[in-house]
């Protein structure tokens, strides 16, 4: 193991088969908020006093809190943001994820209409990367936010090679470009929760658990689950999830 340090933080590196097998042991008990902090601050633009929730919960990530806390259940953020990603990229979901993704990807490579001859290009990722991601980003949240903004996911890809930048804690006033994509995006995530949080019902959700509103139904989850989290308004929970489908 070593260690490193990056903007005034230590990061610690695990090598090694027996250090990794070691570290595994205490699977269900370590977290660290410190990462979510830095990135929702930096990156996101969350509220400090918001983010803050990470470095508070101690309540561990089984469904049981540490018998140490005292947390009350609703701001068990740490908990819950770690069951959303094992349910969205973990067995059944992960499953429904590639097949939504799938199907949305086909569908915007046929509308392309790729012919047989070959065609000269500048760059190969600038061709794939657009169709990719916002074919899933409509395979996670439905297709929302491409409604809201047709350019969304232009903004989203220009806004990806700032992430550097503002985690190094580069000052807004260079970055001008970084903060309005940064302001639009989070508007458009907003946006879209407005829309689902007026429009879904549950007859809506179809057999394998998604809507057309939220689309994965753990993103169903974290609106009514994060909704109720102290210190948390429309605004964070749209950071939150725009941190999401970014990283």
């Amino acid at each position: 193991m070593f260690g490193i340090k990056l903007v005034g933080m230590p990061l610690y590196v695990l090598t090694g088969r027996e250090n990794v097998r070691a570290i595994r042991k205490y699977h269900g008990h370590i977290t660290d908020p410190g990462v979510h902090e830095f990135c929702l601050i930096r990156v996101f633009g969350v509220d400090k006093k918001a983010v803050k929730m990470y470095s508070q919960d101690d309540s561990g990530l089984h469904a049981k809190p540490a018998p140490h806390s005292s947390i009350a259940p609703h701001n068990r953020v740490d908990y819950h943001t770690h069951m959303t990603f094992l349910k969205i990229f973990h067995g059944d979901g992960l499953n429904t994820l590639f097949r939504r993704w799938h199907i949305s990807f086909s569908r915007r490579m046929a509308d392309m209409q790729i012919g047989t001859q070959w065609v000269e290009g500048s760059n190969f990722e600038t061709f794939w990367m657009p169709s990719m991601v916002a074919s899933l980003n409509e395979a996670m949240v439905g297709p929302i936010l491409e409604a809201v903004n047709p350019n969304f996911t232009n903004d989203f890809l220009e806004f990806y090679p700032y992430a550097h930048s503002l985690m190094n804690g580069v000052a807004k006033v260079f970055m001008p470009r970084a903060i309005a994509l940064r302001d639009s995006l989070k508007r458009d995530f907003m946006t879209w929760h407005a829309v689902a949080r007026s429009s879904f019902r549950e007859s809506d959700v179809e057999e394998d658990g998604t809507d057309r509103w939220w689309g994965l139904s753990a993103f169903r989850d974290r609106q009514r689950l994060f909704s109720q989290v102290d210190d948390w308004d429309h605004a964070t929970l749209a950071s939150l999830d725009f941190g999401l489908l970014w990283g």
